[in-house]
C-alpha cells in the first residue's frame, strides 16, 4: 500500500497520533455519508419499519447516525467509535456517541449499520504474506432468508 511504504504505519495507526489528519480523514469519510444517507432515507426507509435501536459500528462524526436520528425520532441511534473521533461530538435526544472498539463490543440493537465493508475485506487481502501461494481471506457468515427458506437451507442454518 502506497500509505504504509510512505508512512510506515496503517492510515488508521497514522490519524491516531496525528489530530490534523484524523480530522481530515472523518470529514473525508463524512462526505460519502452525507450522499449515501439521502438515498437510504429516500429510497431504502422502509428498513427502518419497527425498529428502535440502531448502532452505526465505525460512524466517525456521526453524519449517517445524525440523519437517521433525525428521520425516524422512535429510534434510539448510537455511533459507536474510537474515543479520539467521538469525543467532540454531541448527540441529541435520540443519538449518543459511545466511545469504544468494534472489536471488543458492539451496543446491542435491532439493526446494525456498517459501512465500507469492503474496503475491510480488502485491507484483509493486502494483509495475506503468501498471495504467490495462494493465500485467502475466508469469509464465514450465514444469510437468513426471510422466508425460511428450503427445509435444507433452515437445517444448515440450525449449526450456526
Amino acid at each position: 500500500m502506497p500509505f504504509e511504504a510512505a508512512h510506515k504505519k496503517i492510515i488508521w495507526e497514522f490519524g491516531l497520533e496525528n489530530h490534523d489528519i484524523c480530522n481530515m480523514f472523518n470529514e473525508a469519510m463524512s462526505a460519502d455519508s452525507r450522499v449515501i444517507s439521502i438515498v437510504l432515507l429516500t429510497k431504502c426507509k422502509d428498513i427502518f419499519e419497527g425498529l428502535t435501536v440502531l448502532v452505526d459500528v465505525g460512524g466517525g462524526i456521526g453524519v449517517m447516525g445524525r440523519a437517521i436520528a433525525e428521520a425516524f425520532p422512535h429510534i434510539k441511534c448510537s455511533v459507536l467509535d474510537i474515543p479520539r473521533v467521538v469525543t467532540a461530538s454531541k448527540g441529541s435526544e435520540n443519538l449518543k456517541f459511545v466511545a469504544g472498539d468494534m472489536f471488543q463490543v458492539i451496543p446491542s440493537a435491532d439493526i446494525v449499520l456498517l459501512k465500507d465493508c469492503l474496503k475491510i475485506l480488502k485491507q484483509c487481502r493486502e494483509a495475506i504474506i503468501s498471495k504467490e501461494k495462494g493465500g485467502k481471506v475466508v469469509i464465514i457468515d450465514i444469510v437468513l432468508d426471510p422466508d425460511g427458506g428450503t427445509p435444507e437451507s433452515v437445517e444448515l442454518q440450525l449449526f450456526f
